[in-house]
């Protein structure tokens, strides 16, 4: 049997791409990294080790889709409005950093998400 992905949010990030690297590092799983750069710089040189999913925590669907489909074992949830963003667009702050975490919690719940780290 396959073990089963780490799924990392945010992973484009700074503290995420830290942490893609650390996984790679440690694990015997290629992760999945969601997050929403186009291009993500700081993943450049391992885009072919890691399953890139470039989407928004804040669509409608979006977690729910991604864990239903990868069924990961272990989320680490980064993925977050921050900072300046975050005071200039407090309804989107509050879709991402509150509902899509919400969200997370309850699609890791019914797939048998094994640890969120958050």
């Amino acid at each position: 049997m396959q073990p089963r992905p780490v799924l990392i949010t945010g992973g484009a990030g700074l503290l995420g791409a830290a942490l893609v690297f650390q996984v790679l590092a440690r694990e015997k799983v290629k992760p999945v990294v969601m997050d929403l750069a186009a291009e993500p710089e700081r993943l450049q040189n391992i885009l072919d080790k890691i399953e890139y999913i470039r989407d928004d925590l804040g669509r409608d669907g979006a977690i729910d889709e991604l864990i239903g489909k990868i069924r990961p074992a272990r989320i680490f949830h980064l993925g977050a409005v921050l900072g300046q963003d975050c005071e200039n667009n407090p309804a989107l702050a509050q879709k991402v950093n509150v509902e899509a975490t919400f969200k997370l919690f309850a699609a890791a719940r019914r797939n048998g998400v094994e640890q969120v780290i958050f």
